[in-house]
């Protein structure tokens, strides 16, 4: 009976203790807190390429949340408002993968991400379906 009530007790303590552990540890900013900006990576020849990539990017501090699509080559990235993020310095980051971005930009508030062309840095022409897996 003692230890019933021994566990309850400990039990009780570890989640009182974890929820703030928890949002110290890793709290997750909300949608709010994070802009969205889009580029198109050149030189990408198939998944491990966009992997690395997508490695080297998440160790920046501003980002948040980056996809990297090995099929359409567009770079999707969460970042902090204040974020510093260039093709320069993107560039310079990715040489170990052998790819480069180019078209980089910060979208509007409430803008979706769309597909772009590398070539034109142009989303889809009017009429065209545009969507972004």
């Amino acid at each position: 009976m003692r230890n019933n009530f021994l566990r309850k007790d400990l039990l009780a303590a570890a989640i009182l203790l974890w929820g703030p552990m928890a949002t110290a540890w890793g709290q997750v900013p909300s949608n709010d807190a994070v802009v969205l900006v889009q580029g198109v990576v050149l030189g990408m020849h198939g998944p491990e390429q966009a992997r690395l990539a997508r490695q080297a990017i998440t160790g920046i501090p501003e980002v948040r949340m980056v996809r990297v699509c090995p099929d359409s080559r567009n770079l999707f990235i969460h970042a902090v408002p204040e974020h510093q993020l260039t093709e320069a310095g993107l560039n310079a980051l990715l040489v170990g993968a052998g790819v480069q971005v180019r078209c980089l930009r910060q979208l509007e508030a409430g803008q979706d991400f769309i597909r772009i062309d590398a070539t034109t840095c142009a989303g889809p022409a009017p009429g065209q379906v545009n969507t972004v897996e």
